[in-house]
């Protein structure tokens, strides 16, 4: 598996006159081959979507001077991703690139990616599993990680005067770009995960 995360970008909107429309990424990592992916898409919400991912540069359309993008077609969702950060997760390969001879080709061919890519990922988009069942994803984690740690480095720090821990879930949500539901789960879930730590002797 292989994770692409990143700001959502404007794209030239050719998924979307094709009725597939997409999250698009600038691709720099050239160890992601090209082609057509199923994966998963994590948001900041914590919800997990289902997705059928294209990495290259559009050759039907495009030359081989293009730019190059990953484009995360999200199943069944249907809201506007522009400027959120996502993470993508490419779970299994479908197919190369491929250059077609006409759009309903091009149509057909995609219509079969999503199939296969509903199939290989799993579990409907667009939906977040039961409340405190799903995992919380290690993104979100690492993120609420850093920013409370940084927190008892200042409450610790004769210079600073006053520590500035024990900040709300609402305002680490606000300082983060994160929902306060992610936030909560992330610090129940570091709490939990500390209370299992085995004690020093």
């Amino acid at each position: 598996m292989m994770r692409i995360e990143g700001e959502v970008v404007h794209g030239d909107a050719l998924g979307r006159t094709l009725g597939f429309p997409t999250a698009n990424l600038h691709m720099y990592d050239e160890t992601v081959p090209d082609g057509v992916w199923a994966a998963r898409v994590s948001l900041r919400d914590g919800r997990v979507a289902s997705a059928v991912v294209s990495v290259g540069r559009r050759p039907t359309f495009c030359g081989s001077d293009a730019a190059r993008l990953l484009e995360a077609h999200l199943i069944d969702f249907e809201e506007s991703l522009y400027g959120e950060w996502i993470v993508v997760d490419l779970i299994a390969f479908i197919r190369d690139q491929v250059r077609f001879a006409s759009v309903r080709e091009l149509v057909a061919a995609m219509e079969t990616d999503l199939a296969r890519a509903r199939a290989l990922a799993g579990r409907p988009a667009g939906r977040s599993e039961p409340k405190d069942r799903s995992p919380v994803p290690e993104w979100a984690l690492r993120r609420v990680r850093s920013a409370t740690e940084a927190d008892a480095v200042a409450e610790t720090d004769e210079r600073s005067g006053k520590g500035v821990g024990g900040r709300s879930s609402t305002v680490l949500a606000r300082q983060l770009g994160m929902s306060r539901r992610l936030v909560r789960r992330c610090l129940r879930e570091l709490d939990a995960r500390r209370e299992t730590l085995p004690l020093d002797v």
